[in-house]
């Protein structure tokens, strides 16, 4: 007899989970299973175009139309858990301290500062947070959504049968997947979409700021576009010296500009979008928390895998950690 036979493993552990992005455009997934050698691999990945209208600035806009989208996946891949993206559009994002309190205590201290820090209301708003290192307090990054965005997603999700055990805003996704676990310094990262363009400041391992710019980047040879890009792009070199000259933060200049999303694969609009800059750039490598592709390539093109940054980083998440 086999020691499964005794103890077996508990069906939910046996079920397959992936990371989802929704955009407007498209429903993407992926989903890995461990190597002996620590690294992930894929066991699946795919994306699902989406018709016009389903989803629009971040907002469910045809819920039934996403229901049978998402249970369709559910079928076809036998998912059953996610660890999905939540819009970036409606969502805010901020950095605070709180003294040290009781553990347990600790998400009622973030709650009281959440209408300092955010244009909302606790009431009608739900939030999660990450603790950053402090020697003297809890430092915590914290994001926030309007809980009718919020519950609209999640309502989908378990209407196609899916059972949400996480839920980042886009930004945290993508930067857990294109900036190095452990790496602490500061990065712009420039995430190019089909009809807008995510900045987000990354510092200490966390988004301390974003903004999305809806814009056309298909539209490159427009001279308009390269300039609206351009001028944002100092905007946040602006923002973040301020913040750094006014909090004293040491050797916290922006090291590296990351590009990632399904336009960055255009390099004239990279290019024309970056000719001004002095700060390094490069594109994003969704796998550099996933496996050593050196020694073993993923199933997945360089160019296709520029547009799975939210995907992967919302695999990546570990633990069954919910807005609430």
């Amino acid at each position: 007899m086999k020691l499964f036979d005794i103890f077996p493993t508990p069906r939910f552990l046996t079920l397959t989970d992936a990371g989802v992005s929704i955009s407007e455009r498209t429903v993407r997934y992926i989903s890995f299973r461990p190597s002996g050698s620590g690294d992930l691999h894929i066991e699946f990945s795919g994306e699902i175009a989406l018709p016009e209208g389903v989803v629009s600035q971040g907002e469910v806009k045809d819920k039934e139309k996403l229901v049978e989208i998402l249970s369709q996946l559910s079928r076809d891949k036998g998912i059953r858990f996610v660890k999905a993206t939540l819009p970036e559009e409606r969502a805010y994002l901020f950095t605070t301290a709180v003294d040290r309190v009781p553990y347990k205590d600790l998400r009622d201290a973030v709650a009281f500062l959440i209408e300092e820090n955010a244009p909302v209301s606790l009431s009608k708003s739900l939030f999660s947070f990450e603790i950053l290192d402090n020697p003297d307090n809890f430092k915590v990054a914290v994001s926030v959504l309007p809980t009718d965005v919020a519950q609209t997603y999640i309502e989908t999700f378990e209407a196609a049968g899916l059972t949400p055990v996480s839920f980042d805003i886009e930004s945290q996704a993508i930067s857990r997947a294109l900036v190095k676990r452990g790496d602490e310094r500061a990065h712009l990262i420039i995430y190019l979409g089909h009809n807008r363009v995510g900045f987000y400041l990354v510092n200490d391992g966390v988004v301390q700021f974003s903004t999305t710019m809806v814009i056309d980047v298909a539209d490159s040879e427009n001279p308009e576009t390269i300039k609206a890009l351009k001028l944002e792009i100092r905007k946040f070199f602006s923002f973040w010296s301020s913040k750094v000259d006014a909090n004293s933060i040491p050797n916290q200049k922006v090291e590296r500009i990351i590009i990632g999303g399904p336009w960055a694969k255009d390099e004239k609009l990279v290019s024309s979008i970056m000719s001004d800059v002095e700060t390094p750039y490069s594109l994003g490598n969704v796998w550099i928390n996933v496996s050593d592709i050196e020694k073993r390539l993923p199933d997945m093109s360089f160019e296709e895998s520029l547009a799975y940054a939210a995907t992967v980083g919302a695999a990546l998440r570990g633990g069954r950690e919910e807005y609430v």
